[in-house]
């Protein structure tokens, strides 16, 4: 059952959405969705501001495993592309985005090699 609050926050972004306004791709499924709950979000300064952007920023997040979470959050700080990263297991609706995409780290992803 959705809570009110999430049911919430899904209307807005369907109204921001036929607005033109926004657009959020995640990639999980619904079972991952239970799994890797964790999110290391991020502002893509390279893909903000133009394109698709041009009103507003790109942000980014990669959906995790609770065991991964220091792993994958250097991974992402250590990208000179992103800035502003941030942690969160809550849900995640970035202001002033007119892109988000959520990407999920499964097993082999590069943040979770050795020396990744």
């Amino acid at each position: 059952m959705i809570s009110g609050y999430t049911n919430l926050i899904m209307v807005n972004l369907l109204t921001l959405k036929k607005e033109g306004k926004m657009e959020r791709v995640d990639e999980r499924t619904q079972e991952q969705m239970k799994t890797h709950n964790w999110l290391i979000t991020a502002t893509d300064k390279c893909m903000s501001g133009w394109g698709k952007c041009s009103d507003g920023l790109s942000k980014c997040a990669w959906a995790c495993e609770s065991k991964n979470v220091d792993k994958v959050f250097k991974w992402v700080e250590n990208r000179k592309e992103m800035k502003y990263v941030n942690c969160t297991n809550r849900p995640w609706y970035p202001k002033n985005a007119e892109h988000i995409h959520i990407y999920v780290v499964k097993e082999g992803h590069i943040s979770l090699k050795k020396g990744g």
